[in-house]
């Protein structure tokens, strides 16, 4: 698969935007991050799950497989820019002298729930 076709289907589909705003990204924003992560793990079974038998005569057998793997491979990234940011979110409150309390409670679920 080429690599404009993986960024056109895998990466940032043209079909899941509405102006410059990804659907992800106001997922994120109207269901907040504990939503949207639970929806990227079962969007990834899912197209592991199916990997290689969507009907798409387009494409080759090896081809569906591989874009279904590389969509739960991008599905896993998002996961774990997720808990990078998280992460990233607990040492600047640490810096900063906050009760860090409930962000630490949040990046060990979110890692519990990524594992």
């Amino acid at each position: 698969m080429s690599d404009f076709k993986k960024v056109e289907t895998v990466e940032h589909p043209q079909h899941y935007n509405q102006g410059n705003i990804e659907c992800i990204d106001a997922m994120e924003s109207a269901f907040g991050a504990d939503e949207v992560s639970s929806f990227c793990k079962l969007n990834a079974f899912k197209y592991l799950w199916r990997a290689g038998l969507k009907e798409d005569i387009s494409m080759s057998e090896v081809d569906k497989e591989i874009e279904d793997l590389e969509k739960a491979d991008e599905i896993k990234n998002k996961l774990e820019q997720e808990i990078r940011s998280l992460t990233y979110e607990l040492e600047s409150a640490k810096k900063r002298n906050f009760n860090v309390y409930e962000i630490e409670k949040e990046i060990k679920r979110k890692i519990r729930d990524y594992i």
